[in-house]
């Protein structure tokens, strides 16, 4: 868990590094937005991506839907 002074330094390296590093930077912010592990979301697909949720068919623990 991050307090609110290491989410704030986080989120300022973030920024900084968007321009030179933007898939990395949004996998990044996908993660802590979505508590999904980070292989789900390095794995994910384009299939996978709905309207307002992530439907992930290799999660851990077998399909999941994640919002």
């Amino acid at each position: 868990m991050l307090n609110p002074d290491a989410l704030g330094r986080l989120g300022a390296a973030l920024a900084k590094y968007s321009i030179i590093r933007r898939d990395a930077v949004d996998a990044i912010r996908l993660l802590l937005l979505t508590g999904a592990r980070p292989g789900e979301i390095f794995g994910l697909t384009w299939q996978e991506v709905q309207q307002d949720r992530l439907v992930l068919a290799q999660a851990k623990r077998g399909p999941r839907s994640v919002a």
